[in-house]
């Protein structure tokens, strides 16, 4: 067997290839210097990505309740800040956390005055398409 395309080692290690296809594969990368080299930069590729987000997992709700309290060492307060820059998830928990009872009727207000004028705006689409396929010839 010759040596195995960078493809086919990307589909070995994403699980996409049948059964006897990776045992050949396996069988030739144990005895393949080159392919060893080539699965392990691969593999280091596939890596990185999983990495970053395991270091980019959500942190617990209690900590971010002692974050709005301001509770945790500044280490640690530092790192859920740089995490709800990017985390709109829990950036909405900790608002629910902090913010007031005006604010939050306020916010509640906004949305279904929203939803309303998408409602209204969707049901006057829907009629101008009506009205208009009433006056294109139907097909036949």
């Amino acid at each position: 067997m010759g040596c195995i395309e960078r493809e086919v080692l990307g589909d070995l290690v994403d699980g996409e290839l049948g059964e006897c296809e990776t045992a050949r594969a396996i069988e030739h990368i144990r005895s393949c210097s080159k392919c060893k080299r080539e699965l392990s930069e691969i593999l280091a590729l596939y890596e990185g990505p999983q990495t970053a987000v395991a270091d980019d997992a959500c942190p617990s709700q209690t900590t971010l309740e002692a974050y709005t309290k301001d509770a945790l060492p500044p280490e640690t307060m530092a790192t859920v800040k740089k995490h709800l820059e990017s985390c709109s998830e829990c950036r909405s928990y900790v608002w629910l956390l902090t913010v007031s009872a005006s604010e939050l009727a306020n916010w509640q207000a906004q949305k279904e005055r929203a939803q309303r004028q998408y409602e209204a705006t969707s049901l006057g689409r829907d009629a101008a398409r009506e009205a208009l396929a009433g006056l294109l010839p139907s097909p036949m």
